[in-house]
C-alpha cells in the first residue's frame, strides 16, 4: 500500500497559470466531488456493477491527473480497465481499496494546502 506524503502543485499552477484563486478554487472543487465519488466506486463494486465501477473509476483520472497524483491516477486506470473485462474481481477490490486510502491521504494533505493558502 502506498503512503501519499505531500502535494506538489507545479501541473495544477502549470495548467491554470499561477493563479492561486483558481488553484484554491480547483482544490475544494476536488474536495466536495471526489468523496462521494469514492463512496459510489465501492458500493458500485460491492454491487459487481461494472459499467459503473469502469465509468467512475474513468471520472477520477483528469483530477488525480491534474493535481499530480499520478500513482493514484494509475490505479483509476487498472480498475476502469478491469472493470471493462470482468474479470479479476479480488484484484478490482484490492486496488478500490487502495485508491480509497489514496484519496483520504490526499483530501487529508489537500486540506492542509489550503490551510496555507
Amino acid at each position: 500500500m502506498s503512503s501519499i506524503t505531500s502535494f506538489d502543485s507545479t501541473v495544477l499552477n502549470d495548467y491554470l497559470n499561477n493563479n492561486q484563486s483558481d488553484v484554491k478554487d480547483m482544490i475544494k472543487l476536488f474536495l466536495t466531488t471526489i468523496p462521494p465519488l469514492i463512496e459510489k466506486l465501492k458500493d458500485h463494486t460491492a454491487k459487481q456493477n461494472w459499467k459503473q465501477v469502469n465509468y467512475i473509476a474513468h471520472r477520477f483520472k483528469p483530477s488525480l491527473d491534474i493535481l499530480g497524483f499520478h500513482n493514484s491516477k494509475e490505479k483509476a486506470e487498472i480498475i476502469e480497465k478491469m472493470a471493462e473485462t470482468e474479470k479479476e474481481i479480488d484484484t478490482i477490490n484490492r486496488f478500490v481499496n487502495e485508491l480509497e486510502n489514496d484519496i483520504q491521504q490526499i483530501i487529508n494533505i489537500l486540506k492542509k494546502e489550503l490551510e496555507k493558502m
